[in-house]
């Protein structure tokens, strides 16, 4: 499930466009009939929550080959702290794949059992297990990093010409905020100026 969120003013009443925190993309060869055709570029095939699974089908790629190629982006929409503009940035990224994610999940879970078993503790077997866990996210987090790394060295001409990077397009400022930030904070408004614009999550998509 993804979250959708906009943003309204509490002076003048203004509203952003309603938008979701974050989705991936396929970048195609040649264009295709897809309900997830990005607008502004038809060489980009959004996967929209919840029908990802068919969207990626019509590309003929799947999260693997894409990652493999170069061809995975990550999605977001973000609010500039500037002027209170939301903007889209773009980035090319790998995914590990759901097989290894699924080796870490059950070498965690073996992890708790064994020393439940050793000790006769629960708590013992489950303190082991969500410390397996986190270390475990936390290495998966690295191998996706360290390999997204490698396809946006591998594939430079696909960056420049696809990734968009943290700046406005009113104003040009790089400071952003994501549509779920964990501190909280008022923007300006596009409409008024003022400093009085909250982000709200207004539903699930």
């Amino acid at each position: 499930m993804a979250g959708v969120y906009c943003a309204k003013c509490l002076s003048c009443g203004y509203e952003s466009p309603h938008a979701t925190d974050g989705s991936a993309g396929i970048i195609v060869d040649e264009p295709v009939k897809s309900v997830g055709t990005h607008r502004e570029n038809n060489r980009i095939v959004v996967l929209m929550h919840p029908l990802e699974g068919s969207i990626l089908q019509e590309t003929g790629y799947t999260m693997r080959s894409a990652s493999r190629e170069g061809r995975l982006l990550h999605i977001e929409k973000v609010f500039c702290r500037s002027c209170g503009r939301l903007y889209e940035t773009r980035k090319l990224v790998a995914r590990i794949g759901c097989v290894l994610s699924a080796v870490l999940v059950l070498a965690a879970v073996a992890g708790g059992a064994t020393v439940w078993y050793l000790t006769s503790r629960v708590d013992a077997g489950f303190a082991v297990l969500c410390l397996a866990l986190l270390t475990l996210a936390f290495i998966g987090t690295l191998c996706e990093a360290v390999a997204a790394s490698m396809v946006r060295r591998r594939f430079p001409e696909r960056r420049a010409a696809y990734e968009l990077k943290p700046c406005c397009p009113d104003c040009g400022s790089t400071k952003y905020r994501s549509l779920k930030a964990f501190i909280p904070r008022r923007l300006p408004c596009p409409k008024c100026r003022q400093r009085t614009m909250k982000v709200e999550m207004v539903g699930i998509s």
